[in-house]
């Protein structure tokens, strides 16, 4: 559970960080993207345009399997057709607190 709470509230953060800056650099997100996680994620609204990822937040071996979920609305994806139920790849980044 604190695995959840502390990656929720990285998440927060991030945006909240994103918000004040305007924009990530560069560099900054292209580390996010080689560190991150591959996980699934799908486009659930096409109006506006909505992506939602879901990923195994479970943390060490042997451990019951917790998934976690995010929707994130979205101004452009590229390369994506932008259809509802589109499958796109998404990179998870779990920040510890």
């Amino acid at each position: 559970m604190a695995g959840i709470s502390s990656a929720v509230i990285c998440l927060l953060a991030l945006f909240f960080l994103w918000q004040a800056v305007g924009k990530f650099s560069d560099e900054y997100l292209r580390e996010m993207y080689e560190e991150g996680l591959l996980v699934p994620g799908m486009i659930v609204k096409t109006e506006p345009l909505t992506s939602m990822a879901i990923a195994n937040m479970t943390a060490r071996d042997g451990a019951a399997t917790v998934n976690g979920f995010y929707c994130l609305e979205v101004k452009e994806l590229d390369g994506a057709q932008k259809i509802l139920f589109e499958k796109i790849p998404c990179s998870q980044v779990i920040c510890s607190i």
